[in-house]
């Protein structure tokens, strides 16, 4: 239960490192504030954190008041760093997701009926006034399979219905894996059938990118403003591997990146995160070996960050691109230098 702060001029930098201290339990979620103050870390009770990054100015870790009782999944910021949405593991108590003002104020629940369905995470949308989530995975066959957003300032939600699954497997009928704005009025969500875009002023979808034959369902990792997305899906035959393809929204284009070709050992159940940084020419992916890659989508060989145990579970780039952030399963959270890409 150690997160590793590690001197980015050093050649070895397991020598070199800052040990933080203070988690008890495995990290859930990783993200970096926008202005690059704060890495933000959750934990499955009740621990919402602020660690203040070198050059910050800021030495003291935050610790951000939550509701007791919850199981969190998951974490994003809202894109002008005002606060934190945070999302439990299931829709319990009437409340889909807090949002946790960063100055310390008392967390605000998004509420609609609960419904007995696991949660997929949430997406903020680019003037921060909306806040997206939809069902993952029913716990009772009355689960009701929806998308819902908020507008934050009315408090109001619209729901919107799940199409009728494409690929099924059981129990994940139409289940949502990944969110994503690409503008105020622009939803791309990934999970069974592949990767749809809703209008979300006409209540409108369409299937941008279907799930090959033999596979079940899609998980996307997206780029800034959504215009790139790692996109991944069980291979044929075997549901515990997965080829990340990232595709490009503006020209339609699917592609392997050489860099990451061998990061293919995916979990259905610990799904490893594929992260971009602010430009989307720079990303990282995790394993369930414990290897991070970090590589430009240009081409040339990934630096290996080497260190977890088991699988990746999270993984963030600093809007400065100077840190990468890593969970995993062997409840380590690690912060790394960015690698000098063009150096081996």
């Amino acid at each position: 239960n150690t997160a590793r702060l590690w001197d980015m001029i050093t050649t070895n930098p397991s020598a070199n490192s800052i040990v933080l201290t203070g988690h008890t339990d495995d990290v859930s979620s990783v993200a970096f504030s926008p202005d690059g103050r704060w890495l933000a870390t959750v934990w499955p009770d009740d621990s919402l954190r602020l660690w203040p990054l070198p050059g910050s100015g800021d030495r003291q870790v935050k610790r951000l008041p939550l509701p007791a009782d919850r199981n969190w999944r998951g974490l994003v910021f809202d894109p002008k760093g005002r606060f934190v949405i945070l999302v439990p593991y299931w829709d319990s108590d009437s409340v889909w997701a807090y949002v946790v003002p960063v100055d310390g104020s008392p967390p605000k629940g998004l509420e609609g009926p609960s419904q007995g369905t696991m949660l997929s995470g949430a997406a903020v949308s680019p003037s921060g006034r909306q806040v997206a989530m939809a069902y993952r995975v029913a716990s009772t066959d009355t689960g009701k399979k929806t998308l819902r957003v908020w507008d934050l300032e009315t408090s109001e939600a619209r729901v919107f219905d799940l199409p009728e699954s494409v690929a099924p497997e059981e129990g994940w009928e139409s289940g949502v894996y990944d969110l994503a704005f690409a503008d105020d009025s622009t939803l791309y969500t990934s999970g069974d059938g592949g990767l749809r875009r809703w209008n979300l002023e006409s209540g409108a979808h369409d299937l941008v990118l279907s799930t090959r034959p033999g596979s079940n369902y899609m998980s996307a990792a997206f780029g800034p403003s959504a215009q790139i997305a790692f996109v991944t899906e069980p291979m044929p035959g075997d549901e515990f591997l997965g080829a990340a393809r990232v595709l490009d929204f503006g020209t339609g284009e699917m592609r392997s990146v050489s860099a990451f070709a061998e990061s293919a050992l995916r979990s259905p159940d610990l799904w490893p995160r594929d992260a971009f940084d602010s430009t989307g020419t720079i990303a990282a992916t995790g394993d369930s070996e414990g290897i991070v890659r970090v590589a430009r989508l240009s081409g040339g060989e990934p630096h290996l960050l080497l260190g977890h145990e088991g699988t990746v579970t999270d993984l963030a780039i600093s809007p400065d691109g100077r840190w990468v952030a890593s969970a995993g399963e062997d409840d380590t959270l690690r912060l790394w230098p960015m690698p000098d890409l063009d150096k081996p």
